[in-house]
C-alpha cells in the first residue's frame, strides 16, 4: 500500500486550491506508476469520435499527474485501439492486462464490452466506458464493469417520444447486426410500440456490403411517416445516398452512432439537411461541465466540446479517486471503492484536484461530474442526459433536451 510523505501531503492539502487558481502544479517524484490501461476506438466507425475522446483521456491524466497523480504515483497509459471492431477488443483488452499489467479498462464501446466483461472480472479489471450503452449491461455490471453514459433504453426512449410527438405513427426501422445498434433499435421499437405506434418495416442489415437497395426499397413501398436508422456512419454513407437517390419521402431520424460531425462530410450536409438525430447529452450549465468546457478549450484545437468526452474525462477522473479514496493501485481496490467518490453522501466536488483536496482532509466526496451526476446504481449504471438534434446548414443544432429526471420516469 502506497502513502504520500507528510511533507507532499501538507502542500496537497494546504495550497491545492490555490495552486487550481493559478494554474500553478504539484509535482511528486516517485519512482512508482499506476497503469491505466485504455482500449476504445482510434480507428474504424467511432474512430472519429474516438479520437477527441483519447486526447481527453491524454490532457486529464496530465492535469492529474501535475497533482502527484493517485497515491502520489504517476498515471502511465498503456493504449490499444478497437478499431470498432469485437476481435481487435479481445486481443486489445488481453495484451493490456496479461503484458502491461493495467489494473483498469478505460473506454471500449458495447459490442467489446460485452465481449471482454467476464476476462476483466476475472483478472479483477474493472472496466468503465463513456459510450457503452447496451442495454445488455443494464442488469449485468456494477462490480467490474460502470459507465458514465445513460443506458441505450433512455436513447429509445428519447426517440419514441421526439417521433411520437411530432405526429409519427408509421415508423420503418433499419439496423445494423452490431450489439450497440440493436441495443437502440430494440429500445425504440418497444417504446415506440407502447405508445401506440407501428412499425411497418424492421430490416436487419449486414455492414459492409456495397449496396443496400434490397432495405431501401422495402422502406419506400411502406410509406412511413418516419424512418429509425440504427446504423453506424460507414454503413449510413450507403443507405442515405441510396434511400435518397430514389426519393425520401418521410422523416429521417438517426440513431446516435450516426450523428457525428463527420456526418456532414461523409454523407453531405446538403442531403441531410433537415434530418433528425438522437444523441446522449451532458450535464449543460452545471458547475461540472463548465469547468470541464473551460478546460477542453484550453487543450483541443478545435475548441467545440466532443460527444462522449466529457463522460471520458469523468471517466478518468472516478477512476484515479477511486485509487486515492483504495489506498493501494488495484483493481479490485478501484471496484470496491469507485461509488465512495462517485455517489452520495460526501461534499460535491467538480474535478479530480477538488476531490483529491478534500479526500486529504479526511471528507467524503460525492462527484459531480461534467455527464452529470455520475451516481453508480447497483449494475455500474448512471442515468444521464439526452437531445435531439437538427442537421442545419452543415451542423447538429440541438432542438430538444431531456434531463435526468425526464428519462428517470421512464424507468418507473
Amino acid at each position: 500500500m502506497f502513502r504520500r510523505t507528510r511533507i507532499v501531503r501538507r502542500v496537497l492539502v494546504v495550497g491545492l486550491s490555490l495552486a487550481l487558481l493559478a494554474g500553478l502544479s504539484v509535482g511528486v517524484a516517485r519512482a512508482e506508476e499506476v497503469r491505466f490501461g485504455v482500449l476504445t476506438s482510434l480507428s474504424g466507425p467511432l474512430g472519429t469520435e474516438g479520437k477527441p475522446c483519447f486526447e481527453t483521456i491524454q490532457w486529464t491524466v496530465e492535469e492529474i499527474n501535475k497533482f502527484g497523480g493517485p497515491l502520489g504515483m504517476p498515471i502511465k497509459l498503456f493504449v490499444a485501439d478497437t478499431a470498432t471492431d469485437v476481435e481487435r477488443g479481445i486481443t486489445g483488452a488481453r495484451k493490456l492486462i496479461t503484458m502491461d499489467r493495467v489494473i483498469n479498462i478505460i473506454g471500449p464501446s458495447s459490442s467489446i464490452v460485452v465481449a471482454i466483461m467476464k476476462f476483466c472480472a476475472d483478472n479483477e479489471v474493472p472496466i468503465i466506458s463513456h459510450w457503452s450503452g447496451s442495454t445488455r449491461l443494464t442488469t449485468s455490471g456494477g462490480e467490474y464493469q460502470f459507465r458514465t453514459c445513460p443506458d441505450d433504453y433512455f436513447e429509445g426512449e428519447v426517440a419514441a417520444r421526439f417521433m411520437w410527438d411530432e405526429g409519427f405513427r408509421k415508423a420503418a426501422v433499419i439496423t445494423l447486426d452490431t450489439e450497440d445498434t440493436i441495443s437502440i433499435s430494440d429500445a425504440l421499437k418497444k417504446r415506440f410500440a407502447a405508445m401506440g405506434g407501428e412499425v411497418v418495416v424492421d430490416e436487419m442489415v449486414v455492414g459492409g456490403q456495397t449496396t443496400y437497395r434490397t432495405a431501401a426499397r422495402k422502406v419506400l413501398a411502406k410509406r412511413p411517416d418516419v424512418l429509425f436508422p440504427a446504423i453506424d456512419l460507414d454503413t449510413l454513407k450507403i443507405v442515405y445516398r441510396e434511400l435518397y437517390e430514389m426519393g425520401i419521402t418521410f422523416t429521417v431520424v438517426l440513431a446516435s452512432n450516426a450523428v457525428q460531425q463527420a456526418t456532414m462530410d461523409i454523407v453531405g450536409a446538403d442531403i441531410l439537411e433537415g434530418v433528425y438525430g438522437e444523441k446522449p447529452a451532458n450535464a449543460l450549465g452545471s458547475p461540472g461541465y463548465a469547468i470541464f468546457e473551460q478546460k477542453y478549450r484550453e487543450h483541443m484545437e478545435d475548441g467545440m466540446v466532443g460527444w462522449f468526452t466529457p463522460n471520458m474525462y469523468d471517466a478518468v477522473n472516478l477512476m484515479a479517486l477511486a485509487v486515492e479514496v483504495a489506498g493501494e493501485a488495484t483493481g479490485k481496490g478501484i471496484s470496491e471503492n469507485i461509488r465512495k467518490v462517485a455517489n452520495s453522501p460526501g461534499i460535491k466536488v467538480y474535478s479530480y484536484a477538488e476531490g483529491l483536496a478534500h479526500l486529504l482532509r479526511g471528507h467524503e466526496i460525492n462527484y459531480e461530474g461534467a455527464s452529470g451526476s455520475c451516481d453508480f446504481d447497483e449494475f455500474g449504471n448512471v442515468l444521464g442526459y439526452a437531445r435531439i438534434q437538427q442537421a442545419k446548414g452543415g451542423q447538429w443544432v440541438d432542438i430538444k433536451f431531456y434531463s435526468s429526471e425526464d428519462l428517470a420516469e421512464a424507468i418507473r
